[in-house]
């Protein structure tokens, strides 16, 4: 029988639940007679999505628009300092009174942002809500106690992944089989304990699954090996055409992968 070999990653659940606020009156009239509702964005958190709930009566949905601006490092709105994020100012009416997401705007805590609607023009104001989710680059270093390694870890999208293979267990030749005899075992590239280190561990299927059905497998406590749903979860954040690509490792990342 073929021995499959696997590098290893494991996965932290990390999910971020939107925190969603909403606004059933604006809060004054601008300059343009356009009714308006501010929203400082909470510290620490991004401003991921948002919602106008609005009607205008002797006009079509799509014959309105509305305004989202973003005000960059206050709390207060500056008409000299503002760029205009979204504007319905369109006939498809599948934008309006729906969740629009504006992730890739960038909006961070250290702002405030706008949304503007033309009730000078007949439009009524029924609702605005906005939704935000924590800004988080890395989980934390992880630590593991069974041999005192540690490995980087990145969060991606509102999950938690190793950012290096797993190189735990105890060396042994590429053709041996691993076995289930209570030693986690280990290949290494080469048979070279030093490629172990570069690239991690080398396991078999059974195992990395530590000869189970546990979801832990050889993974650290409180980290898991990602289910097929996980991996989806992944695929869907980063495109599922562009998913391989952003996930590589370059030459820049670590030389000695060069």
């Amino acid at each position: 029988m073929k021995k499959i070999l696997l590098s290893l990653i494991c996965f932290s659940p990390l999910c971020f639940t939107a925190q969603t606020t909403c606004f059933n009156t604006p809060d004054g009239t601008d300059a343009s007679n356009w009714s308006y509702k501010d929203f400082i964005i909470p510290n620490g958190y991004k401003l991921d999505s948002v919602y106008m709930d609005a009607t205008r009566i002797g006009y079509p949905i799509s014959a309105y628009d509305w305004e989202l601006e973003y005000c960059s490092g206050t709390s207060i709105y500056n008409p000299g300092n503002y760029i205009v994020a979204w504007n319905f100012n369109t006939i498809n009416s599948s934008l309006y009174n729906s969740w629009i997401n504006i992730t890739s705007n960038n909006f961070t805590s250290v702002g405030m942002v706008r949304a503007s609607l033309p009730t000078n023009a007949g439009a009524i104001w029924n609702q605005v809500c906005f939704a935000v989710s924590p800004i988080v680059s890395n989980c934390g270093i992880l630590f593991d106690s069974r041999d005192g390694q540690t490995y980087q870890t990145v969060t991606i999208g509102t999950q938690c992944w190793m950012k290096q293979n797993l190189n735990y267990g105890t060396q042994v030749s590429n053709v041996t089989v691993e076995s289930n005899n209570a030693i986690t075992e280990k290949a290494c590239y080469n048979n070279q304990v030093t490629d172990c280190n570069t690239y991690g561990g080398i396991y078999t299927w059974d195992e990395a699954m530590n000869y189970g059905t546990n979801a832990q497998g050889i993974c650290p406590n409180g980290w898991h090996i990602p289910t097929q749903a996980e991996w989806q979860v992944l695929i869907n954040y980063l495109g599922s055409g562009n998913a391989g690509n952003q996930l590589k490792v370059t030459a820049s990342d670590n030389p000695s992968w060069d």
